[in-house]
């Protein structure tokens, strides 16, 4: 619970408590923060909701927003318009009673799945009133992105984006270094590297990065083998011209050859020896492997 309350303790220094009931001539506004059974009948009133444990409430006029630590409850676009902003993709989680004869989307996003949010500002939804067009754009950790549009009060976007912000500085930071560790864990080091660079930490992506370094120099050193090729996939040839010879030398020393093949032997040892790929010890002990000795 850590993360959201760390949500939770940044709003309250930036915005005072509300707590108004409202009335025939008066609209409820709510800007609350405790956690309690009061706080959560509510919320689930006031949203249709039938969660538990709410460390945050806000509602005024049709805009609602609500988190538990674990879901992250807001309010929908009332009506459809002509607009090409005003869609959503996610399904409503339920319906809240706006007035007599209209209902608003509830929609819940799941906080440990949630690694990028943003808030859009679309504009007037109409032109009589003070209502904006928001869309709400989500990319969630299984690499699916949704969309969800609201319609809010204009004079509170100021909340609405400290809202994101908090969620995108706390909970989605904390969110990508689980999915940066994971990605290391599983060797994707590029997309780790690229995730830490993404939340600001330039030394774990220099970190990562020569561990991708020290790994690719002991595949390398792992798939060359002393003498002819190595067969990794690639099919690199490894020319070590100076053992291979060595090799081909020795392993033709071993086939019983007769004189004239021996002196042939004899005479390609001559050659390594005056060109230096040998020694004269060796040039001896692969002679007498020729001959027999």
């Amino acid at each position: 619970m850590g993360k959201m309350l760390e949500v939770v303790d940044e709003l309250k220094k930036k915005f005072p408590e509300v707590n108004k009931a409202g009335g025939f001539f008066s609209t409820a506004e709510y800007t609350l923060y405790r956690q309690g059974p009061g706080l959560d009948s509510l919320v689930n009133k006031q949203m249709k909701l039938s969660d538990k444990d709410f460390l945050f409430y806000y509602g005024a006029v049709a805009s609602f927003i609500s988190f538990t630590d674990t879901y992250f409850y807001f309010s929908g676009v009332s009506s459809g318009n002509t607009r090409d902003c005003d869609i959503s993709t996610i399904m409503p989680f339920s319906k809240a009673k706006f007035s007599a004869f209209s209902s608003i989307p509830i929609y819940r996003i799941k906080i440990a799945s949630l690694l990028r949010i943003k808030l859009i500002d679309r504009g007037r939804y109409a032109a009589i009133g003070s209502e904006n067009i928001y869309n709400f754009c989500f990319e969630n950790t299984d690499e699916s992105e949704n969309i969800a549009t609201s319609v809010w009060p204009s004079d509170a976007n100021n909340f609405y984006y400290s809202i994101i912000n908090l969620f995108t500085d706390i909970v989605c930071k904390d969110n990508l270094i689980m999915l940066a560790k994971n990605k290391e864990q599983f060797l994707d080091y590029d997309q780790a590297i690229e995730i830490w660079e993404e939340i600001g930490k330039p030394e774990e992506a220099g970190r990562v990065r020569k561990l991708k370094a020290t790994q690719g120099a002991v595949k390398v050193d792992q798939t060359v083998v002393h003498g002819d090729y190595v067969d990794d996939r690639d099919t690199t040839y490894v020319d070590d011209r100076d053992t291979i010879i060595k090799d081909s030398v020795v392993s033709k020393s071993n086939i019983g050859a007769g004189g004239d093949d021996k002196l042939t032997k004899i005479k390609e040892l001559k050659e390594l020896l005056s060109e230096g790929l040998i020694d004269a010890a060796e040039f001896q002990q692969m002679k007498k492997e020729i001959l027999g000795k």
